[in-house]
């Protein structure tokens, strides 16, 4: 009886390329489709070599205000030598074939978003197993390590949104006349008037730093802030301590609304009275 050596086929890392083809030739049917998903348009996203290479080309198009197409595409892969790395001319002709219509390129990026990411987290889940047996690595090391690793998985599918200095130019007059119109401050108000006539508000990527010495009311401060945004603008606030308990917090808004001395909510030391006020 004859032996026959048999090859176990190593498991591809997932892809679609197919779906990658759609993604590339929509951008180069349509002029408008890479405004749509630039925010999510990442060169990681690409699994067949070529079609990292076309992405590539696109974004620094995009980036340099150049309108794409195939024809700038095709240039731009000529100046950076890369013609024959993505596939050369028949290949990115070939992309605009297979697009029957661009309505679905939210949810093709979604697709090549997914694999990217599964091809990410098995590359990570071996590293993790692989140091997690080496007994000269210390363990919390390797935990802490494969965190960052996840973050950067997400960061390297996910893109950060680019824009035209012209297209923030139009979105800054725009809110300018908007609040113009009505009489709104630009930021978050924090219900300190005072203050807010210096600031017009918390502005958006802002990050206020309250500082003082323990006992001084940074607490106070920062839950009155809270507060107003919430109650008096109906703008939507969340609250995360590294200090306190869900309890002790909601304590301090009790005490803030309802002018009950927090110390006697904290101990349950609450009158018939207090209980009413709050």
């Amino acid at each position: 009886m004859s032996q026959e050596t048999k090859q176990t086929k190593k498991t591809p890392p997932p892809s679609a390329v197919e779906v990658e083809e759609i993604v590339l030739g929509s951008i180069l049917i349509e002029n408008t489709v890479i405004d749509r998903i630039i925010s999510d348009f990442s060169i990681n996203l690409f699994f067949k070599e070529e079609n990292a290479t076309i992405a590539k080309a696109i974004i620094e198009l995009y980036k340099t205000n150049i309108a794409i197409d195939l024809i700038t595409l095709v240039n731009k892969l000529k100046e950076s030598d890369s013609i024959a790395k993505a596939g050369g001319i028949p290949y990115i002709s070939k992309l605009t074939q297979n697009v029957a219509q661009t309505a679905n390129i939210d949810y093709h990026v979604r697709i090549l978003q997914e694999e990217a990411l599964r091809r990410n987290l098995i590359k990570i889940g071996g590293k993790a197993v692989q140091n997690s047996f080496d007994e000269t690595k210390d363990i919390f090391d390797v935990f802490e390590e494969t965190q960052s690793d996840m973050d950067n998985a997400i960061k390297s599918v996910v893109n950060y949104e680019i824009k035209n200095v012209g297209q923030i130019h139009e979105e800054i007059i725009q809110k300018s006349i908007k609040l113009l119109d009505t009489k709104q401050k630009s930021g978050v108000p924090s219900g300190l008037w005072m203050l807010d006539n210096v600031t017009n508000g918390w502005q958006s990527s802002d990050l206020i730093i309250i500082a003082g010495r323990p006992g001084m009311g940074k607490t106070a401060v920062a839950v009155s802030m809270c507060i107003a945004p919430t109650m008096e603008f109906n703008i939507p606030v969340a609250i995360f301590s590294l200090e306190m308990s869900n309890e002790q917090l909601v304590s301090r808004l009790q005490s803030s609304l309802s002018g009950v001395n927090v110390s006697k909510i904290v101990k349950k030391q609450l009158s018939i009275d207090d209980i009413a006020m709050i």
